[in-house]
């Protein structure tokens, strides 16, 4: 049963130690495409990582950058790790993390607490402060897994 739901930092989350914790603890990764994942610790109860830049926008930059939004199957993929988590019957804590756990990882909690109130939410954020495009599409996803179950 997801208990709670709290976001990171990449750094917060590398210097974590899930070991020996109760709840259990399972962890959402986010980073960006170019960009490699967290150095994780051991102990974590499921690990799900994800690649999509903090945008809404898709297509190339002055930079040559070529974004890389969330799309819908990440969506899906993140509701499933997160229904998952709560079929195991386990009482759990999700830590959702990003670079600087203040954009796409508080979105997903948002959304998380939006489809599911029973979260608890640990250290929630403005909802102006995080990306409403993943927010949206995490909530599109939610909805379809209802309607589909």
């Amino acid at each position: 049963m997801l208990q709670s739901i709290t976001h990171m930092s990449l750094s917060e989350v590398e210097a974590f130690e899930p070991l020996y914790t109760i709840p259990l603890k399972a962890l959402l990764s986010i980073a960006n495409p170019y960009q490699s994942g967290p150095v994780l610790r051991d102990g974590w109860s499921g690990v799900l990582f994800m690649r999509f830049d903090d945008t809404s926008k898709r297509g190339t930059h002055l930079t040559d950058h070529i974004y890389r939004p969330m799309t819908e199957s990440l969506a899906f993929m993140m509701v499933g790790f997160i229904k998952g988590i709560e079929r195991s019957g386990k009482t759990c804590e999700l830590i959702v993390n990003c670079n600087g756990g203040m954009s796409r990882s508080p979105a997903v909690c948002a959304a998380i607490v939006a489809a599911m109130p029973s979260v608890r939410w640990t250290n929630p954020r403005n909802e102006g402060d995080w990306n409403s495009a993943v927010y949206s599409q995490l909530g599109i996803a939610f909805q379809e897994f209802k309607e589909a179950s």
